[in-house]
């Protein structure tokens, strides 16, 4: 009998290493018909930090295309990309609440490109996140090689309000209807009409002036948001273009976005002040018409108005980035409390060892709400308010999938091993690396 062989362990060669680019899977073909599954991933996972590279200068010398492709995968994965991580992360929650990409965009359009690059199932595979964050910011920045140096005085506002997504982070933001009641002008008793507003009173007025802490929010919002509405015989003063007073109504926005700065030395509001918001403003919105009504057997969608109290609970923070940190955002459940991160591989004061950032610290910030669609929103709104959740939850360093209150599907973080610093191209990195 020949005597037993040992199997010796394969070893590769360091030139023999090379990145796996390709874009992760959909997390919906990865948990078929497991939408809860889904909704979890989504705003608990981040993407890796990094993108993939095709360039950096002094990299041309190296030996070998294995190791020049290693060391800009080294450079690449280094690269501070808050600026899209945020957005990425954002656009997934948003997801989360049905937010959807306007019919009338075509499919090959920038903004259901980066709707459908959201869905992805990031946070497993480095290589595969770098990818996707190479694709979508060749796609942003029109270059044809992309080096660090592209992101260079960017952070998330200019992809959020980017010329490519049109106004796919403004279309349900807006704070007023595009239609309103009208009059002459000059005509005080005259017939009240209803009238598209022209594009640049609608813009203007949705643009709301930054809020600066130094009242309450809700009192902020009453400020900025003009009463346009008739007021028995006595309307209040419109918005006058072109021989026509436009009396705007409040649209009730599915989410509400507000710009936040606190000037240095100046003294803020406090996280639970801003944990819940409302509007109780005329409006208008479609209903379902009386039996008497329908029509071939279809129900008649009418317009109706009123001045229901609409409550408003605060889902994400962004921190935006200046010029001694980068972008970073906080997630939040419907309770108030925080979305600990599955992992949090993007430079952020707290995997730094430092203090967390807080809105009550001088910065700019936006912060985003989302409506509460429930019937009894107002006994929900109260035990919001009694829940003393905090603005940033402790988290250890590695957290895992059944971290936090929701067991988490899938196995651990991340799928497979990432290859050590001792990549080849080592060697060939530059100091900021």
């Amino acid at each position: 009998m020949e005597p037993p062989t040992t199997k010796q362990p394969r070893t590769k060669s360091k030139q023999s290493i090379l990145p796996d680019y390709q874009l992760p899977p959909f997390i919906s073909d990865k948990y078929p018909n497991r939408l809860y599954d889904e909704m979890v991933i989504l705003r608990r996972v981040e993407p890796f930090r990094g993108t993939r590279l095709d360039s950096e200068p002094g990299l041309a010398n190296a030996p070998t295309d294995a190791q020049r492709v290693n060391a800009l995968k080294i450079q690449g994965r280094n690269c501070d990309t808050s600026s899209i991580d945020v957005l990425i992360i954002l656009m997934r929650v948003l997801i989360t609440f049905d937010f959807l990409v306007a019919e009338d965009i075509p499919e090959n359009a920038a903004e259901n490109q980066f709707a459908e690059a959201a869905k992805r199932d990031v946070g497993r595979t480095l290589d595969h996140d770098l990818q996707l964050k190479y694709e979508i910011l060749k796609m942003f920045l029109g270059v044809e090689t992309l080096s660090k140096d592209c992101l260079n005085g960017f952070d998330c506002r200019h992809f959020m309000f980017h010329d490519k997504l049109n106004t796919m982070f403004l279309r349900d933001f807006w704070f007023y209807l595009r239609m309103a009641p009208s009059r002459q002008e000059g005509d005080e008793n005259g017939k009240i009409e209803f009238r598209e507003l022209p594009p640049a009173v609608f813009e203007e007025i949705n643009t709301l002036r930054h809020w600066d802490g130094s009242c309450p929010l809700q009192d902020y919002l009453g400020d900025v948001l003009p009463r346009y509405y008739l007021d028995g015989e006595l309307p209040r003063l419109g918005v006058r273009r072109e021989g026509i007073i436009y009396y705007p109504y409040i649209a009730r926005p599915r989410f509400m976005r507000v710009n936040y700065t606190l000037a240095s030395g100046a003294t803020g509001q406090s996280f639970e002040s801003i944990r819940t918001i409302t509007l109780d403003c005329e409006t208008m919105w479609e209903e379902d018409g009386e039996e008497d009504g329908e029509e071939d057997g279809e129900e008649v969608r009418v317009m109706v108005h009123g001045r229901p109290r609409t409550v408003y609970v605060l889902f994400a923070i962004i921190r935006c980035a200046s010029s001694e940190y980068s972008d970073d955002i906080r997630t939040y459940w419907t309770t108030g409390r925080e979305i600990v991160p599955v992992q949090r591989n993007r430079e952020t004061a707290a995997n730094k060892g430092a203090k967390p950032w807080s809105i009550e610290e001088p910065g700019t910030f936006m912060l985003f709400y989302s409506r509460l669609e429930a019937e009894n929103a107002s006994e929900i709104e109260a035990r919001i308010k009694s829940n003393k959740g905090a603005e940033y939850e402790h988290r250890s360093q590695s957290a895992s999938f059944s971290d936090g209150d929701d067991q988490m599907p899938g196995e651990d973080l991340p799928g497979e091993d990432l290859p050590g610093e001792d990549l080849p191209g080592d060697e060939y990195l530059d100091d900021e690396a």
